[in-house]
């Protein structure tokens, strides 16, 4: 593996967290309408009902993306025309394998049997983690002392190296950073925002990472497999990010993991 973070962090199930919610994305092709199955509405209505306890389809998969939460909002599944994902916030993640490769299970049946296996284009898995603070000081944040304050000197040292997109570019004081792996065909992505004050006097650090398998060989008995490795990347990443105070903090049991 070609990234200079990958080290072969034990893995370790910590105390605290400061994670906020974790992504999972497929991209595929896109459907023509014109070109599915005479059974695809059928497909459509029996997915939504078995998959989501007999949740009534209240929309066409093809005039706009679909949201579907639990009541609590703790996971929701976006199915959209050429992008399929799983979002899981932090109060129901306890790890990669149990939480996440079951809302995995559900996309792939939906990429199977209501859309008929396309074609995968990508796979990618995403994690937001944010370090959120109060002050009663009014004076300016030093930004620079709180990210020496979390992150490490190697992260803190490395080049600004990634291009933002448009979406990106509407966000203030973000800073993308990049490592590729040409030979397996992964790109991994560090995000890091700083937002400033705001009125109730909490201001915050992100951290935003992300790796994405981008290949022609993704198909559906591989998504696990897939989806298993660039976890394991984000892990390695995230450990390469933070220094050793953070990761006391996050092995502390009397420390509290909202910062």
């Amino acid at each position: 593996m070609a990234f200079d973070f990958i080290v072969n962090t034990p893995r370790k199930e910590y105390k605290n967290t400061f994670l906020q919610n974790v992504f999972l994305s497929i991209h595929f092709d896109k459907i023509d309408q014109t070109s599915v199955s005479c059974n695809f509405n059928e497909n459509w209505e029996k997915y939504i009902r078995t998959t989501f306890n007999n949740l009534e389809p209240r929309s066409n998969f093809f005039s706009e993306p679909i949201s579907i939460s639990r009541e609590d909002r703790v996971c929701t599944i976006v199915l959209s025309n050429g992008l399929i994902g799983a979002l899981i916030g932090a109060k129901d993640y306890r790890s990669f394998v149990d939480n996440v490769l079951p809302q995995l299970y559900k996309l792939k049946t939906f990429l199977k049997d209501v859309l008929d296996s396309p074609k995968i284009s990508s796979i990618s898995v995403r994690k937001v983690n944010i370090w959120q603070f109060n002050s009663k000081d009014k004076g300016q944040i030093d930004s620079d002392a709180l990210r020496k304050s979390i992150f490490s000197s190697q992260f803190l040292n490395k080049k600004v190296n990634g291009q933002l997109d448009d979406n990106e570019k509407k966000i203030p004081n973000m800073h993308k950073y990049e490592w590729k792996d040409v030979d397996n065909n992964i790109l991994a992505i560090a995000r890091t925002v700083f937002m400033p004050r705001r009125q109730d006097g909490t201001f915050a650090q992100v951290l935003d990472t992300e790796a994405i398998y981008m290949h022609n060989d993704i198909i559906l008995e591989n998504l696990e497999e897939k989806s298993i490795l660039l976890n394991n990347i984000l892990y390695e990443l995230y450990h390469w990010c933070i220094n050793s105070k953070i990761l006391k903090i996050m092995e502390d049991n009397n420390t509290n993991s909202n910062g």
